[in-house]
């Protein structure tokens, strides 16, 4: 799926580099087709080029925060294991400790994973204009997260209960495990509009490459096909957009 995505790249470049090299030729390129004169083609070359931008910085967003999420979760888990190891040193009764164990079991027992794969699989049924089917596995990956960090918020209510949990580290407190989980919640919203941001950059980026009449694949394929027409495949002209072929959609 990866291999798609960046098949998309490639083509948004190729025609970019294509009308560069039309525009270098001057009046050497002279098509009839209006659709495909400098004058039209360079205001469409440089959207392409903003729409590959907006892309590449959504991803590095959605990246970003997919790390940062996993640090907290990750803080998450060490957490939640030291604070059952406090509550069961101190004067907590049996029951509070047993109780305590389960909460932990249930937590630790509440898988998640980061499963990027969602995001392509949305974006190449935009790009054809269908519905993308999604696993079970991959669409549950996001509640995946919100159960855990649920999980989470229980371990804390019950700590609270607890008169005997006072710990002298301050990021075993209550109150530190509070502010944990606030962190975990807004990232879980950030990552949700992170994806959102991402595909709807992709899906506009895909309309600019792909829709007819004006789509930068087609554009391309006929700017092309007017060089091979007008020098023949043999000039350097052609082998110069050679350099930058039509990849497949």
């Amino acid at each position: 799926m990866a291999n798609k995505e960046t098949g998309n790249v490639v083509n948004a470049n190729n025609f970019i580099e294509k009308v560069n090299v039309c525009d270098r030729r001057k009046a050497d390129y002279n098509p009839t087709n209006p659709a495909i004169k400098l004058i039209a083609l360079t205001p469409i070359s440089k959207v392409v080029k903003v729409c590959i931008d907006v892309v590449s910085a959504a991803k590095t967003a959605l990246t970003k925060v997919t790390a940062n999420r996993q640090n907290v979760y990750a803080e998450m888990d060490d957490k939640s294991v030291r604070c059952i190891h406090l509550l069961n040193s101190s004067e907590a009764t049996k029951d509070e400790m047993k109780q305590g164990k389960s909460l932990l079991l249930k937590y630790k027992s509440q898988r998640i994973s980061d499963l990027p794969d969602e995001t392509l699989l949305k974006a190449q049924a935009a790009a054809k204009g269908e519905e993308a089917v999604i696993p079970k596995v991959i669409s549950t990956s996001q509640q995946g997260f919100i159960n855990k960090l649920g999980h989470f918020r229980d371990l804390i209510i019950f700590l609270k209960t607890v008169a005997a949990y006072k710990p002298n580290e301050a990021d075993l407190k209550v109150e530190a495990l509070e502010a944990l989980a606030a962190s975990a919640d807004g990232l879980n919203a950030e990552k949700s509009s992170a994806i959102s941001a991402w595909l709807t950059a992709i899906s506009d980026r895909n309309k600019k490459l792909y829709d007819e009449p004006d789509g930068a694949y087609l554009l391309s394929t006929k700017m092309m096909e007017y060089v091979a027409g007008a020098y023949g495949k043999k000039s350097d002209f052609f082998k110069e957009l050679q350099k930058y072929p039509v990849g497949n959609k």
